[in-house]
């Protein structure tokens, strides 16, 4: 049996039934860290406005708990699969360069 606890359910499972990484921080709060503007959903899923390009208008989704990313943006289509290659994009690092920011700047 699953367990029916919204929270508990958010570091059990994702969305598509994928446990969480658990040697990488909790997605949820280096998005919100990172993206201001932030919007969450309430289904595992936020907006917020990307930093990839100008974006006056929310387009980029992210999944709060597997790190999941992609812009809608026709123009953009900045994407990803975890935190890692989030942080990664964003700051010009290389796999390990991002794991070891992740490492130094979030529990």
């Amino acid at each position: 049996p699953l367990p029916t606890d919204e929270l508990t359910m958010r570091h059990t499972r994702t969305p598509y039934g994928k446990a969480p990484r658990p040697d990488l921080p909790d997605p949820g709060s280096v998005f919100d860290h990172l993206l201001p503007d932030l919007q969450e959903y309430g289904n595992g899923f936020a907006w917020a406005c990307c930093p990839f390009h100008d974006d006056r208008n929310p387009s980029l989704c992210v999944n709060l708990t597997s790190g999941w990313y992609k812009c809608q943006s026709s123009h953009c289509g900045a994407h990803g699969s975890n935190i890692v290659s989030f942080v990664g994009a964003l700051y010009g690092f290389d796999y390990q360069e991002a794991r070891k920011h992740l490492e130094e700047h979030y529990d």
